[in-house]
């Protein structure tokens, strides 16, 4: 290679043209590095430096430092007040992973299908609409990130028309000598401060903006009516990036909101302390954190939505999220219906937390139907085609998303006690749960997943665990807390005495049965108040890598977490893209080859006629 180098150096004469080709090449490879140093820049300011300004915003914000306060205190409650072994707790995870009853996945596997095939592709066609409307959202697409951070143009897009549409900084604003150009001399440095967060919202909202040009099909920037992508940052995770969008392939207007994309809103997310909440007459609770922003929703967006409507008033109003996007999407749907019943509002929300108690959860279809058809705008509301249908959720596979809530953390933590009455000792617990869980494998390969995540929790709740142990030793011990440290001793002592026997292989058998008996008399007998999605849930059944099922699901069914590697995996906006995309090609496959079954069967009838006539015809 050297050699070739040599001899096609050795060609090319000295003059203006080989200089020039130099040139060239040393432009070109520095315009390489300096692309090469921008994109991993641009990953650092888009994702680094955003998780650590949400750190920053726990020390700016006193409802965010209340919310993690109160998030440590219950570790602190539970394994420094109470004495509890952090070890037993660990492990007791492991036996609840293991000894499971079947009816905790109730909820995944229901085998209750839609009404009919044409419902079944109605639903499925919105939901993967709504979806792509969701993930938009997100702006999660990194080369979008880059690509309107640092003006570059090779982003992939979802339409070849769009290609054209330029980045931010280059087309849609202006440049910086322009802008010195036309700024009024003598700016204070309050209005200079002002100019510039106006100047980051306005590049922020562009570049959400780009995002969803990039997602979603057939939309066109005109018909991005309203966007805040800087909201998430203003409130601190509270209200989370939203816009609002005309969609004309489904006569829509979408409002979407942001799933979980920072610190801030993760700690949003375990503010899941519950509220009292009303829906009509009847009192319940929901989710503290989301309620407050479906509140703040309300101040900001009412006023919003309600202009775009009057303005497309044919058009369905579409409230759509994943994560926490999809639990604040719910509850402001809930309180826009409920303040503007002749509104046509549809929800469509996509691995939605536990947000309503269970009574409210159970009300909300009938209660919202009966409010439409008692608005004075019920005729106008009954024109649509095919009806309205307030509330849709989806759960994917085994999503934990939908599970969660306080009720099912305090249930997991009293089932783990119950199962402990079995063993007699950590050594004991942690040999019978291994050995049953990997005679109940399905697959070596899947044992191990489910197992690395069962550790991941597990270490998780120890290092939380023990750090509570350790501060809280560290008050009592400087006497800002007054507490009786002989106690926990005593109790640790007679814990150490009491499990003291080794493991027994004679007794496995019998006791796997017992334990299993035991879980499943516990989950009928739970007691912790939880928190469910709300109304009718469709649930998306992972069958493999190509095969997806849809069916119809409860709020009931989804009170109890499940421990596997879809309780993180199956939650990702990519799972439920992918599967309802999936499903609607299964849908399209099984509609061609009805046609096909039919039009044979057509053929083959009319062969037989005409045989029949032919025999006839013939005579004996």
């Amino acid at each position: 290679m050297r050699r070739r180098r040599e001899n096609l150096s050795a060609t090319v004469p000295d003059g203006p043209l080989s200089s020039e080709n130099d040139d060239r090449d040393d432009h070109d490879s520095r315009g390489h590095r300096s692309r090469v140093f921008a994109f991993f820049l641009g990953l650092y300011r888009v994702y680094v430096f955003d998780a650590f300004r949400g750190v920053l915003d726990l020390f700016r914000d006193e409802q965010q430092r209340n919310a993690m306060v109160d998030f440590f205190g219950l570790f602190v409650d539970h394994f420094a007040v109470k004495g509890r072994s952090v070890r037993q707790d660990v492990l007791g995870i492991l036996m609840m992973a293991a000894y499971s009853p079947q009816e905790q996945v109730r909820g995944s596997r229901t085998d209750e299908n839609l009404r009919s095939a044409e419902e079944e592709e109605w639903v499925v066609g919105c939901a993967l609409r709504a979806m792509k409307f969701s993930a938009a959202a997100y702006g999660w697409s990194i080369l979008n990130h880059v690509a309107s951070i640092f003006d570059w143009h090779f982003m992939p897009t979802a339409q070849p028309e769009w290609r054209g549409i330029p980045t931010p900084r280059s087309a849609r604003t202006q440049t910086r000598s322009d802008s010195h150009a036309t700024e009024p001399p003598g700016l204070s440095e309050r209005d200079e401060a002002e100019a510039r967060k106006e100047e980051e919202q306005m590049q922020a909202n562009l570049r959400g903006e780009t995002t969803v040009l990039s997602i979603v099909d057939g939309i066109s920037p005109e018909d991005i009516l309203y966007s805040n992508f800087t909201s998430s940052d203003r409130t601190f995770g509270k209200l989370p990036n939203h816009y609002l969008a005309v969609d004309h392939e489904k006569g829509a207007l979408v409002l979407a909101f942001r799933g979980t994309f920072s610190l801030s809103e993760a700690i949003t997310d375990v503010n899941c302390a519950p509220m009292p909440f009303r829906i009509g007459d009847r009192e319940g609770f929901a989710h503290m954190a989301m309620a407050h922003g479906a509140k703040l929703a309300m101040t900001v967006l009412e006023e919003v939505v309600l202009e775009a409507y009057a303005v497309y008033p044919d058009h369905r109003i579409w409230i759509v999220g994943h994560s926490l996007g999809a639990g604040v999407a719910s509850l402001f749907a809930v309180l826009l219906k409920e303040k503007h019943p002749g509104l046509p509002i549809e929800s469509w929300v996509f691995g939605c937390p536990g947000v309503l108690s269970l009574n409210l959860a159970r009300m909300v279809p009938a209660y919202f139907d009966e409010l439409s058809r008692k608005s004075t705008e019920a005729d106008k509301l009954s024109k649509f085609d095919p009806p309205l249908r307030f509330m849709q959720a989806f759960c994917a596979g085994e999503d934990n998303v939908p599970r969660l809530s306080h009720g099912s953390i305090l249930d997991l933590t009293s089932m783990a006690d119950t199962l402990w009455q079995f063993f007699n000792s950590k050594s004991d617990g942690l040999s019978s749960a291994v050995l049953y869980s990997f005679r109940r494998r399905s697959s070596t390969r899947r044992w191990i997943l489910d197992a690395l995540v069962v550790a991941a929790i597990g270490t998780f709740i120890g290092v939380f665990g023990y750090a509570a142990k350790f501060f809280f030793y560290l008050d009592v011990t400087r006497g800002n807390i007054e507490y009786d440290l002989s106690n926990i001793m005593d109790q640790q002592l007679s814990r150490a005495d009491r499990l003291r026997s080794s493991f027994s292989e004679d007794i496995q058998e019998s006791r796997d049965k017992r334990v299993e008996v035991a879980a499943k008399k516990f989950l009928m007998a739970a007691h912790h108040d939880k928190l469910y999605p709300p109304a009718t849930v469709y649930q998306i059944q992972f069958g493999g890598s190509k095969f997806y099922d849809l069916q119809v699901s409860k709020p009931e069914y989804f009170g109890w977490l499940l421990f596997s590697l879809g309780m993180f995996t199956h939650h990702l906006p990519r799972n439920y893209l992918f599967s309802l995309a999936s499903i609607k090609e299964s849908n399209r496959a099984k509609r061609r080859w009805a046609k096909v079954r039919r039009k044979v069967r057509r053929k083959s009838r009319l062969w037989l006629w005409i045989q029949t006539i032919e025999s006839i015809g013939q005579g004996p």
